[in-house]
């Protein structure tokens, strides 16, 4: 396990090594996808192959910045309000609004 995961490492820096180099990266898969539902995509039968090429299919309130890496808008109107504390039926919670785009 020691030996695969070290591979594994190696494996990221020399990629990692190469995209800071300007080289090129090519990506393939080795089947179709089986389904385009959410629910399977995410569920106990989920593959890799199934949920890589479809995690853009569905929007979500926010993304991370191409260059940066920093959390960004997509489909929110903004950044969310501060967090409030609340008791509801007896459990202690955080509450944030999020305003949607229109």
């Amino acid at each position: 396990m020691k030996r695969v995961l070290a591979l594994f490492l190696v494996a990221v820096m020399i990629i990692s090594a190469m995209a800071l180099a300007g080289g090129v990266v090519n990506f393939g898969m080795y089947s179709d996808i089986t389904s385009l539902n959410i629910w399977s995509m995410l569920g106990p039968n989920a593959t890799s192959w199934n949920f890589y090429p479809a995690i853009d299919k569905y929007g979500s309130l926010y993304g991370l910045s191409d260059v940066t890496n920093q959390l960004v808008p997509s489909l929110a109107d903004g950044m969310w309000s501060t967090f409030e504390a609340t008791t509801v039926e007896g459990t202690s919670a955080y509450v944030t609004t999020v305003k949607l785009l229109k």
